[in-house]
């Protein structure tokens, strides 16, 4: 995150080292990068530099998504998942529980013959 701005919410480390990762790796990650600091902008206002990922937060960020198409909130949440598979990796005390967000709310069975 940029060093004029105010500190980052707790997941703002974990952010700059992802995106930093991306970049070194030769990724364009600007879309991404935006949306990564739109959620921690919403994180620090909505919890303060403590307010760590949750699914509660979660779920508050996601319905401040509502004025755009439900193909960018799903690429949006895309990239926020990303974001927390790449700290469990990299967190040993990461809690895989913010990842349960994003199963599917309906299972799908198998078709019938």
């Amino acid at each position: 995150m940029s060093s004029h701005r105010s500190r980052p919410s707790r997941l703002g480390r974990v952010i700059t080292r992802y995106v930093g990762l991306k970049t070194a790796l030769g990724r364009r990650f600007d879309g991404e990068r935006r949306v990564l600091q739109a959620l921690d902008s919403f994180l620090r206002t909505d919890g303060g530099r403590a307010a760590d990922l949750t699914p509660e937060s979660l779920s508050r960020w996601t319905q401040t998504q509502t004025h755009v198409s439900p193909t960018v909130r799903r690429k949006r949440l895309q990239i926020v998942r990303n974001l927390c598979l790449y700290r469990r990796r990299t967190e040993s005390a990461c809690s895989s529980r913010i990842l349960d967000s994003f199963r599917p709310a309906i299972r799908r069975g198998r078709p019938t013959s």
